[in-house]
C-alpha cells in the first residue's frame, strides 16, 4: 500500500470498481497492491454501497456453464470463483445451495493437509 499504508484515493475507486464487476478480494488486492482483507475492509465501510446485486456485472452463459461443470465435478464456490475470477458471493448468487458444507470443506482440508505431506515425504 502506500502513503504509510493507507489507500490512494484511486486504490479505493479501483476497489469499488472492481468489486461491482464480480472480482474476488483475493484478485482485487493483487491489481491493486493491498491486502485481500483491506479490499475486504474497504467493502465493509460505507463504500459498501456498491455490493448493490444490481450492480455487478451478470456472468456470461459461458462462465455460468463452466461453473455449473465445475461445481458438479465437486469443487467448492472459492474454487469456482477463483478460477473465474468473481467473487465467490457471485457463484453462491448463481448457484445457491451448491457450495460444500462446513463438515465437507474442513474434511477437504485436512485431506489436502496428508495430500502435501506425502507428496513431501
Amino acid at each position: 500500500m502506500s502513503n504509510g499504508n493507507r489507500l490512494t484515493k484511486e486504490q479505493v475507486k479501483m476497489i469499488l470498481s472492481m468489486t461491482r464487476d464480480g472480482f474476488s478480494a483475493r484478485h482485487i488486492a493483487e491489481v491493486v497492491g493491498c491486502s485481500s482483507r483491506t479490499v475486504v475492509r474497504v467493502r465493509a465501510r460505507g463504500e459498501a454501497r456498491v455490493m448493490d446485486p444490481e450492480l455487478f456485472t451478470p456472468l456470461t452463459q459461458e462462465q455460468k456453464d463452466f461453473a455449473r461443470y465445475l461445481l458438479d465435478d465437486g469443487a467448492p464456490y472459492e474454487e469456482v470463483a477463483r478460477t473465474l475470477g468473481v467473487s465467490s458471493t457471485t457463484i453462491e448468487r448463481h448457484f445457491p445451495g451448491r457450495g460444500w458444507t462446513k463438515r465437507q470443506a474442513a474434511e477437504f482440508t485436512a485431506l489436502s493437509k496428508k495430500f502435501r505431506r506425502l507428496e513431501a515425504s
